[in-house]
């Protein structure tokens, strides 16, 4: 059995890499990522830890394959431990259902994409069943391969800015086989002292390499503010607007995305805040007040970019996520293709 689920790994590896190689880079954050990764000159709109880790592989190769090879042995190493570690006495419908969810279409069809949260998934993952392979079999985890997941982990836990949340249980799982401690209070403790740590390291990280601050947390709540005063018809932000500008205002916004506020007919609002001085706690406190004048109208705003997100985005018979997983090409070239239009970045690459 060893044998063949050893061959199943190394046969979706050769597959996938033949298929999607040299990786998917179609997304604007991936696209960003890449081009501080050649330039070495970072930004903190996203962790830097995807980037650092990218000018590394440049260094041997240039370019998005390196990255695919990572996350496509990251991923087929993962399979080959959980369908491994399986129980013996597991039914052959059980088994069969295993292997048709590790390879099924829906979750194959993301291997491609060279993105941060392809990454994450394939970091977390292998860190998971490795340690789970070892102990099932009635073996300990050695020191060394405990921080060597433990790494992993945190590698995953600096590639989103919200992974630090969440990165504190599969921690304690692979130092301690359990992901919680023995009493409610320590491991509360445990997984905020566990989420700190990471969020200090990946400070420490952009401090190291010099990050310019991109103003991430202010373009979010400029977009929740737009979002408010679109429902409520009341201008929410910290500006004054005549009225054409608010009217250009709210019929720029969509509730997809911010890159209207940013490049798009909005983008006055970014250079009347800079200009203006408005730095992140001060647009905080105007969102806090915003959000607590008219919580419905913040509910409905962050409601309509779920949609958006996750179902029907505007002008498009699917959001990018069901796109996706049902009518993605399933070989993509990750540079611009003009047979390939869904395949084509958005912004150049280096």
């Amino acid at each position: 059995m060893t044998a063949r689920i050893t061959w199943l790994a190394a046969l979706g590896f050769l597959l996938t890499l033949f298929l999607y190689y040299p990786g998917n880079i179609r997304d604007n954050d991936s696209v960003d990522q890449f081009q501080q990764s050649l330039t070495f000159h970072f930004n903190d709109w996203h962790p830097v830890a995807m980037a650092l880790v990218w000018s590394v592989l440049n260094r041997a190769s240039r370019g998005p394959q390196l990255m695919l090879v990572l996350q496509l042995a990251l991923y087929w190493a993962s399979a080959y431990f959980l369908l491994d570690a399986a129980p013996p006495h597991l039914s052959s419908r059980r088994r069969v259902a295993m292997v048709g969810l590790v390879v099924a279409p829906f979750v194959l069809v993301f291997l491609g994409e060279i993105v941060k949260d392809v990454q994450l998934v394939g970091a977390w993952a292998f860190a998971a069943t490795c340690a789970y392979w070892v102990r099932s079999s009635g073996k300990r985890l050695p020191n060394a391969a405990t921080i060597g997941l433990a790494v992993l982990v945190l590698y995953g836990g600096l590639l989103r800015n919200n992974a630090a949340v969440v990165s504190a249980p599969l921690a304690l799982y692979v130092v301690s086989d359990r992901p919680w401690l023995t009493s409610a209070w320590k491991t509360v403790v445990a997984y905020v002292a566990i989420g700190v740590c990471v969020v200090i390291v990946g400070k420490g990280l952009s401090a190291a390499v010099n990050a310019t601050p991109s103003m991430q947390l202010r373009s979010l709540l400029t977009f929740d503010l737009v979002g408010i005063s679109k429902a409520t018809r009341v201008n929410m932000l910290p500006l004054p607007l005549t009225a054409p500008e608010f009217a250009r205002v709210l019929d720029s916004y969509d509730g997809s995305s911010q890159d209207f506020i940013r490049s798009g007919p909005a983008s006055f609002i970014w250079g009347r805040e800079e200009a203006a001085g408005i730095t992140n706690p001060m647009m905080l406190r105007f969102w806090l007040s915003g959000v607590a004048a008219h919580p419905l109208a913040y509910v409905a705003h962050r409601a309509r970019f779920l949609r958006s997100f996750a179902f029907i985005r505007p002008n498009e018979p699917y959001s990018h996520v069901a796109r996706s997983i049902f009518t993605k090409p399933v070989v993509c070239p990750s540079f611009p293709d003009p047979q390939h239009d869904s395949c084509r970045p958005s912004s150049p690459l280096l």
